[in-house]
């Protein structure tokens, strides 16, 4: 469900730490996932050079998912550090909250005890996107799924839904949050379902 738009509501460009900082905070957010163990990370890189040109990150999700406290995957254990606390500076942690709640409660009623895979995020750096790497990336997670005859969930921003559809994924419900910030006093965004 990450989009540009969602993001920039959540945490503003101008609430945000410095570069540096966001990039280690990030690091260890995908440490954690990772060590979660239900996270598979796909990068997609720009042939003959080091440059990431796009990322999706797919979950693969055994049951019911109530389990995810406020719609976001709990990390293992560890110590906190002081990104940790860095990476809240400027958020709105009651809207945050109440987003990964509503996508939480959605993907529970739509998925029910399914195992199932979950795209969580796919991004595309903008210089490289209409060039097929967004295909690519999702078609990762629909091979594993496929192999293993599993629907996959996701939620989508606006310019995501053209792909998703043309993939054979069907707008299931549309989800919506009350936000005086977002046009219309509310935010929405469509949470789609791909059958194996």
């Amino acid at each position: 469900m990450a989009s540009h738009a969602v993001q920039l509501r959540i945490q503003p460009l101008d609430k945000r730490p410095p570069i540096p900082v966001q990039i280690k905070i990030k690091a260890q957010a995908f440490r954690d996932m990772l060590a979660g163990g239900q996270s598979r990370f796909v990068k997609a890189v720009v042939p003959g050079a080091a440059e990431v040109a796009g990322i999706a990150i797919w979950m693969l999700f055994d049951g019911k998912t109530a389990q995810v406290e406020d719609g976001f995957v709990p990390a293992p254990p560890r110590e906190q550090t002081k990104e940790d606390e860095e990476a809240l500076v400027g958020v709105d942690t009651e809207f945050r909250k109440q987003l990964g709640a509503t996508s939480n409660e959605t993907r529970d009623e739509i998925m029910g005890d399914s195992k199932h895979w979950y795209l969580s995020l796919m991004v595309v750096d903008p210089k490289y996107q209409r060039q097929g790497i967004g295909q690519a990336l999702l078609e990762w997670g629909l091979n594993q799924a496929d192999a293993e005859g599993l629907e996959v969930y996701l939620e989508s921003s606006d310019a995501g839904l053209r792909l998703y559809r043309k993939n054979g994924f069907e707008i299931v419900v549309w989800n919506e949050l009350p936000d005086k910030q977002s046009e219309g006093g509310s935010l929405k965004w469509p949470a789609l379902k791909r059958d194996p």
